[in-house]
């Protein structure tokens, strides 16, 4: 074990970008070990650098989390280097082909998805079937909720909460 078993140790699926990045980032600014799980290495090792003299509490496990025997090694090697888990931020995901409304499950925070689907600048497909552009909010307000959650004591839970940009005409699309 690398670190001593006074800090806090949180596992990020999905760590080498979006929303998962980000939260992973949040977590080390928050003074946790951290291990960034993602299926490339690469982006994981980008997001461990960008976390600077934090890095050190960083350890990079490139996984499936679609793999029983990747996630199980995953947690194997948190726990070799960090000695627990206390959070698991479960964020792993990849982007289908365009669809439906009703077959496209994504947010409104201006990640590179969000900008992939809005790039031709007609927008998104609304719940009516026309297209229109949808704010977006700043990542950062994603990974400060994620990282109030962790925070709160074992006899405090939040069941819900719906982060969204502030000129959403309604919950979800309009």
């Amino acid at each position: 074990m690398t670190h001593g078993l006074n800090l806090k140790v949180a596992v990020v699926t999905g760590a080498g970008s979006g929303i998962g990045r980000r939260t992973a980032l949040a977590f080390l600014e928050e003074g946790y070990a951290v291990t960034l799980v993602g299926r490339r290495r690469e982006p994981l090792e980008t997001t461990a650098a960008d976390a600077c003299a934090a890095a050190s509490r960083a350890l990079v496990v490139p996984a499936d989390v679609g793999d029983p025997g990747a996630v199980r090694s995953l947690f194997s090697k948190t726990r070799e280097n960090f000695g627990r888990v206390d959070v698991l931020f479960n964020n792993a995901g990849i982007f289908g082909p365009s669809g439906p409304f009703e077959d496209i499950p994504i947010g409104n925070t201006a990640t590179d998805m969000v900008k992939a689907i809005l790039q031709d600048g007609a927008g998104a497909t609304q719940a009516d079937g026309s297209r229109a552009v949808e704010p977006t909010l700043d990542l950062d307000h994603v990974a400060r909720a994620v990282i109030h959650m962790a925070s709160l004591p074992l006899e405090a839970n939040i069941q819900f909460m719906t982060i969204m940009a502030t000129t959403m005409p309604f919950i979800g699309r309009g």
